[in-house]
């Protein structure tokens, strides 16, 4: 089965719906990437600009990538009002040997509602029913609260705590957390 061609009850959740990513929500990413609150700071290495033309050309990136059937990002979007909330990806971080990991961010004014806990459930699904890993992660930063939350509440165990493996919020090089989901 083709990742595209996904089943609704795949990508609709009990609050958000995952879409594959298009222009037509250029600018609602934008204004959500141009408002990250402090909760955001550790990705100002990813995305040090967030002008309208980098976000243009990272989604535009995602969007070849999900074509492609390479790493796939969704837009998470709010069922009720149809408003991008936030992204959750998969992506397969050493090739071919069906180990997928999935990231998630959600928008500053839309954290604590549970929206990103629900797409995180969704593309675990997704996984496991479509691409049939052998290993599924998850990797936050220990200071990462509400991230960490999202992982346990997704069904993830925390496997190991990594020293020195990533930055927080404050861009402090911290612990990193490794969540992995049990598979048959």
């Amino acid at each position: 089965m083709n990742i595209q061609d996904l089943p609704d009850r795949l990508v609709k959740g009990e609050k958000v719906q995952l879409l594959k990513p298009s222009f037509y929500r250029l600018f609602e990413l934008h204004t959500l990437m141009d408002n990250f609150g402090h909760q955001h700071r550790f990705l100002a290495d990813i995305w040090k600009d967030t002008s309208i033309e980098t976000v243009a050309y990272e989604l535009s990136k995602s969007v070849k990538c999900f074509k492609d059937d390479e790493d796939y990002v969704f837009h998470i979007v709010n069922q009720k009002t149809r408003t991008l909330v936030g992204c959750v990806g998969i992506r397969e971080p050493i090739k071919n040997i069906g180990f997928y990991e999935i990231w998630y961010w959600i928008g500053t004014g839309y954290m604590g509602r549970g929206y990103c806990t629900d797409a995180v459930i969704l593309a675990r699904n997704i996984v496991i029913e479509i691409l049939k890993p052998n290993r599924l992660e998850i990797c936050t930063a220990s200071t990462n609260h509400g991230g960490n939350a999202v992982a346990r509440k997704a069904g993830f165990q925390l496997e190991a705590t990594m020293k020195n493996f990533c930055l927080d919020a404050d861009r402090n090089l911290v612990s990193g957390n490794v969540y992995t989901y049990e598979l048959d």
